[in-house]
């Protein structure tokens, strides 16, 4: 029989491999198996309980591919659960959303909005009323000149659109991160809840006073030096 010489081909492809450490979590759970199987079947001989498969060296393995395929299972049903759960909540976003749009179009201005606000108030809808000083906020901001009001637009493109005034900015993301919680998260609106955001309104409202003031002023500065 002709052998032929293959030893600098194995060599070859020797001095090209590179081992990888398998992970150290993966070493620690199969030397934790092993120990597990090599306990139970020192338990059975005690007991002269003969099982060949406790001591078969692809036992461990097995377990192993078991416990990856077991472990993976789990993690597939918890991401699942974690999307189901995630599109119920936009599902409920939207249905509320889509049922304050009728409200929406009522009154179109901020000082019918604080009206309503109060009203609702009187009626300790508190979770209403802080809504409703939200939509005043939007409206005086419009009617200020500040920001374009749209009921299509998000609280962070009203963010985007206030950081040239940052005093309004960080009152106006108070009041919406506490609007938000109250009329789309588990947050109970409270009285105090109220009171708040109306404070927060009270400050956007000097702000913008203000803002129409250097407006005007700096129109008629322009007038006058034409």
């Amino acid at each position: 029989m002709d052998l032929t010489e293959i030893s600098n081909q194995i060599a070859s492809v020797a001095a090209n491999y590179s081992y990888k450490q398998p992970p150290d979590i993966l070493i620690q759970i199969q030397n934790a198996v092993q120990s597990l199987l090599r306990f139970i079947h020192d338990f059975l001989a005690a007991w002269h309980i003969d099982l060949q498969v406790m001591s078969d060296t692809r036992m461990a393995s097995n377990v192993m591919q078991i416990l990856l395929w077991i472990a993976g299972a789990i993690c597939l049903i918890l991401f699942i659960w974690a999307m189901w759960g995630r599109l119920n909540q936009l599902q409920h976003h939207a249905q509320l959303a889509r049922k304050g749009q009728s409200a929406i179009n009522e009154i179109l201005d901020s000082a019918g909005w604080k009206e309503q606000a109060q009203s609702l108030a009187a009626q300790e809808k508190w979770r209403e009323a802080c809504r409703a000083v939200y939509f005043a906020c939007l409206r005086k901001m419009d009617e200020s000149k500040i920001l374009e009001y749209s009921p299509s637009r998000s609280n962070y493109e009203y963010f985007y659109s206030l950081t040239r005034k940052p005093i309004i900015a960080k009152d106006f993301r108070r009041l919406a991160n506490l609007v938000e919680a109250v009329w789309f998260g588990k947050r109970t609106a409270t009285q105090e809840d109220f009171e708040e955001v109306n404070s927060l309104l009270s400050g956007i409202e000097k702000e913008c006073a203000l803002h129409i003031e250097s407006t005007n002023l700096a129109a008629d500065l322009t007038g006058g030096a034409t």
